[in-house]
């Protein structure tokens, strides 16, 4: 049977041997009168360049989007 609670221990346990994991990541909170909530998102490292081209230059040519 799966419990969450023992995943989430050994996750904790790894991130406080090694606190340099904690800074991978960003904790986010939002809370009103119904809920709380918190989720963790992994920063992410990179970048990326787009170029876009037509198929169809006749078509889009002049186009700005």
């Amino acid at each position: 049977m799966y419990n969450i609670s023992v995943e989430l221990k050994e996750r904790w346990v790894k991130v406080v041997r090694d606190r340099g994991l904690m800074d991978q990541y960003t904790a986010y909170v939002a809370y009103n009168d119904k809920q709380d909530i918190v989720w963790i998102e992994k920063d992410q490292k990179g970048s990326l360049n787009l170029k876009k081209e037509s198929a169809n230059p006749e078509m889009t040519d002049g186009n700005s989007c």
